[in-house]
């Protein structure tokens, strides 16, 4: 009946010497078979010393509440009723029959963006999804930084026939490539 969700990620190795980066996302909301309702989304980033913390609140339906908030009238005309924060988005792809086919609608609390995925292909049992990100609002359309995407995302089966769960992401942000990878994956426990 209910999800809750927590990534955390740290740069490593080489890169840590470019740029000290600690990231924690956590979302939590209801559940019924493949529709996931959020409720809640938590967004802490430290990049060397300086850190940004983003919360999102979300009606009983679903719905994110933008009432006492101060998003700007972009960002108010691109949410919609189906919008979701991006870890609930994820969970989401990864508990559809095709998780690699879409295009869906995040916010984090400071952009408003789009995804697109497609098939990438299959490699024993994983699945590796090539997603397009589009800005649509928020800080980065404000920055001019409005050109499309490219990522891959390589997702591993659950068992039991409850999906997938993400295990690599790939891509390059501000012509520097990046490839993280998940070092531990807890399920219900396991």
């Amino acid at each position: 009946g209910a999800y809750a969700a927590t990534l955390d990620a740290k740069t490593v190795g080489v890169s840590k010497l470019l740029s000290k980066i600690k990231l924690s996302l956590s979302a939590n909301g209801s559940l019924q078979k493949a529709n996931l309702t959020p409720q809640s989304y938590n967004y802490f980033r430290k990049k060397n010393e300086k850190s940004k913390e983003r919360n999102l609140k979300f009606a009983t339906n679903g719905d994110l509440m933008t009432e006492g908030t101060d998003y700007d009238a972009t960002i108010l005309k691109a949410v919609n009723a189906s919008v979701m924060d991006p870890l609930s988005m994820l969970l989401k792809l990864t508990r559809a029959k095709s998780p690699c086919s879409g295009k869906h609608r995040a916010f984090d609390g400071r952009d408003v963006f789009d995804i697109s995925l497609s098939n990438g292909g299959k490699s024993g049992e994983t699945l590796t999804c090539k997603i397009v990100y589009t800005p649509v609002a928020g800080g980065e359309v404000e920055d001019g930084d409005t050109e499309p995407k490219r990522y891959e995302i390589t997702l591993a089966p659950i068992g039991n026939a409850q999906g997938y769960v993400p295990v690599r992401i790939a891509g390059s942000t501000k012509g520097v490539g990046f490839d993280v990878n998940a070092t531990a994956v807890t399920v219900n426990g396991a």
